[in-house]
């Protein structure tokens, strides 16, 4: 990469982590019930509406598809508030006997991928506890921004290995991981956990009764799942420059 690609590279993380500490700053400050439930949906309307911008911006013939479902089997790691979303919309959506089966689903998931490293996490295709067996999403709609961004040119190539290259788009995975540095800035400045975590753990602890209520008072409810998941130690994200 070029230097002055690599300064569009480093401005374009600024803006989108500085985007999204200043909304979790003005949303959640206090960080009440209400005040999540609409962040939650502001986030996702506002992570589109910017992904589209860029591919208007920066065109790339995708072929991603429902029901192709090769990135469902990826590690990927969210914010507490995604998570928190995610739960949300499924309680929202699911019976208590579908939202306690995902749970052990997602504990079953958690523990057999805290070991692993992401490739080969990838190779055993481990499914994400949110894949339907239609190959569908079953919270689409409030999926988090890893899955947001990423676009692919070549569904063949995504269901190869994964040492196999999948041509992506770049900006939109830029903008994704410096929108998501901005989610665990904006949090851990106002007192709460902001640090991301193995999506299938994350899962795990936000179904679990009145786990949102302690984060929100302060509490690290995802740090038992974070000291297990030994490849996203370093994951903890630090302020960018």
């Amino acid at each position: 990469m070029s230097s002055s690609n690599d300064a569009l590279a480093a401005d374009l993380l600024r803006q989108a982590s500085a985007t999204a500490r200043d909304q979790i700053l003005d949303a959640l400050d206090p960080c009440s019930e209400g005040a999540l439930a609409a962040l939650v949906e502001d986030l996702a309307r506002d992570v589109d509406a910017e992904l589209e911008a860029i591919r208007m911006d920066f065109p790339l013939e995708v072929e991603c598809r429902p029901g192709c479902d090769a990135c469902c089997h990826h590690r990927v790691y969210v914010s507490p508030i995604e998570a928190f979303g995610l739960v949300r919309a499924l309680r929202a959506e699911r019976s208590e006997a579908e939202l306690a089966a995902l749970a052990r689903r997602a504990r079953r998931t958690a523990r057999r991928v805290e070991r692993l490293d992401p490739t080969t996490h990838a190779r055993e295709r481990v499914p994400c506890p949110l894949l339907g067996e239609d190959g569908r999403c079953l919270a689409y709609a409030t999926r988090p921004v890893p899955c947001r961004g990423l676009f692919s040119a070549d569904a063949r190539a995504c269901a190869g290995g994964p040492e196999d290259p999948v041509p992506r788009h770049g900006v939109a995975l830029l903008y994704g991981a410096g929108y998501q540095a901005g989610l665990a800035l904006g949090a851990e400045a106002l007192g709460l956990d902001g640090a991301p975590v193995e999506l299938a753990a994350a899962l795990a602890v936000a179904l679990t009764a009145g786990a949102e209520a302690r984060w929100r008072a302060g509490a690290d409810v995802f740090e038992a799942a974070r000291a297990r998941d030994v490849y996203g130690r370093a994951k903890r994200l630090r302020v960018l420059p």
